[in-house]
């Protein structure tokens, strides 16, 4: 009877010692509770691409082998550029952004740093951007990518966020052909439907008349950068050009839009309504905000609560290739990160202590 007792009391030990060896292969949660991520989390795969302080890159964890895109940014370029609290602004963005795993904003798995860089863990979105080249889409294609970006657009408004860098190269595809806002570094906080700053920042082709001539502003910049992009799906081009950048901000305050003959009447009124000059008389700049948008005529067929729960069907699906955003190439640039030629010191490095952030349902 002893024998079968110290038997049995041995197979409880080691049960308990494979239980602790299968506890010690997931990710262990630092002194904050939350799991600790590091670059060693991941395996580089390529270069998706690159901006003036850093890169994308798409990475796979090693640990589930899931995709991710990692937007890793030099912290020397964020301090000599004196953008520290922009940037810390974005990782806030993005922890809102996190907390409900919006179907239409890139989701926010994370954020960690190294000495050098800092380093956001982003939802892999597969399809590639919505980069037309000069070409102009169906106006079926157009209503289902603008709803998609109303649905985004009302979740940052209702939480007092303007994007305030709408564009096409900031709207992403997934698998299925559902489009969601991508890059929230131009984000401002705290931007409730009166409330206005005076920030000089956007893309020349999507800055409101509004940005240029007064001096203040108001979150229906997005409402008018969701003109000029529904302009830019259906004609195939920006709707105010110049020769050069201050001609491109005169034909912006001053000219009218010129509305190709093709474009239905419905399709007019909404863009006519979004690019008002007057940010007052704007579509989507009054109290009902988004929901002005919503019920205009030309998005009439859209099944709105249907598309929130991604149940509707997109009209058009991407041709989705290993590895590759559609119609785009891969750069032949080896997924590193750069090293710096200046070391930060403890005292800039304390800039970024509040960086770290792993997401709940990561």
């Amino acid at each position: 009877m002893q024998e079968f007792e110290q038997l049995e009391k041995e197979i409880e030990d080691l049960e308990e010692f494979e239980d602790l060896e299968k506890l010690l292969e997931l990710p262990q949660p630092d002194l904050t509770g939350q799991f600790h991520c590091c670059l060693e989390d991941f395996k580089c795969v390529t270069v998706l691409g690159r901006g003036a302080f850093g890169k994308v890159l798409l990475a796979e964890s090693r640990r589930t082998t899931q995709r991710f895109a990692l937007k890793a940014i030099q912290k020397r370029g964020v301090v000599d550029s004196q953008d520290v609290a922009s940037l810390m602004c974005e990782r806030s963005v993005l922890q809102t952004v996190s907390s409900v795993h919006h179907p239409f904003l890139v989701n926010f798995y994370g954020s960690f740093q190294t000495e050098e860089h800092l380093v956001f863990i982003m939802e892999y979105v597969a399809g590639g951007d919505l980069t037309l080249d000069g070409e102009a889409i169906t106006e079926p294609r157009a209503v289902f990518s603008a709803a998609c970006v109303v649905l985004g657009v009302d979740f940052l408004h209702r939480h007092n966020i303007a994007h305030r860098d709408l564009k096409l190269p900031n709207l992403l595809m997934d698998r299925r052909g559902f489009v969601k806002i991508a890059d929230f570094g131009l984000c401002k906080e705290n931007m409730g439907a009166g409330d206005r700053t005076s920030s000089f920042c956007g893309t020349p082709d999507f800055l409101a008349p509004e940005v240029l001539s007064e001096e203040s502003y108001t979150r229906a910049v997005d409402w008018w950068a969701l003109g000029v992009l529904l302009f830019e799906m259906m004609v195939g081009e920006c709707p105010f050009t110049g020769a050069n950048e201050r001609d491109l901000y005169e034909s912006i305050v001053n000219d009218p839009v010129p509305f190709p003959q093709h474009l239905s009447n419905e399709a007019v009124s909404v863009m006519t309504r979004l690019m008002s000059k007057n940010p007052a008389w704007r579509l989507g700049a009054g109290e009902r905000g988004a929901q002005e948008v919503m019920q205009h005529a030309f998005f009439r067929s859209v099944d709105w609560p249907g598309l929130e729960a991604q149940r509707v069907t997109p009209p058009f699906v991407p041709n989705v290739r290993e590895h590759k955003d559609v119609g785009d190439e891969l750069t032949s640039e080896a997924p590193v990160l750069s090293l710096g030629s200046r070391v930060l010191s403890p005292e800039e490095q304390d800039l970024f202590q509040e960086f770290d952030f792993v997401a709940d349902w990561y």
